[in-house]
């Protein structure tokens, strides 16, 4: 069965995520605005968004992996199965600091575990199959005074 929210808005898995990251994180003990958890729609706006210290997460969408094979056809209808992947980007800030050190390493792995445990496994509204980690399509990203850590998920759906 296709998933109805599709016709209406391809990306909305996005939206749930940022919803359920503004709303669980703050329950795990971590501080953060509503206005520092965003969809962004491609990886140049990473630089220019975000809080001037301190931690923005991005969601971002990364595309979609289509099965091979029999797998890819659903039997008795004309739908077909997708994974979408969606990036979540914690951007680690310090103004001031040349370098991010063990200890804005060590902050940036307490938000990581936190957006690891907000969405692994949880299903968002509308679909049927829970997100699921999988590959990330970058390395994290050490620039001057911030660090980018990305984390990918996927989840199966029917067009």
């Amino acid at each position: 069965m296709a998933v109805p929210e599709l016709i209406d808005n391809y990306l909305f898995v996005g939206a749930r995520m940022v919803e359920r990251l503004r709303d669980q994180l703050p329950a795990l003990g971590l501080d953060i605005a509503p206005q520092d958890v965003m969809v962004i729609e491609d990886r140049d706006q990473l630089a220019a968004s975000g809080a001037a210290a301190g931690v923005t997460i991005f969601v971002l969408w990364d595309g979609e992996a289509f099965p091979q094979g029999d797998r890819a056809q659903a039997d008795t209808s004309p739908t077909q199965l997708v994974r979408q992947i969606w990036t979540v980007m914690v951007k680690v800030r310090h103004v001031g600091q040349q370098r991010l050190d063990d200890e804005h390493n060590a902050a940036a792995g307490r938000w990581l575990s936190a957006v690891h445990r907000a969405l692994a496994g949880w299903t968002p509204a509308g679909l049927h199959r829970p997100l699921r980690r999988s590959q990330a399509p970058g390395r994290p990203d050490y620039r001057a005074n911030e660090g980018l850590y990305p984390l990918a998920f996927s989840v199966p759906m029917h067009l």
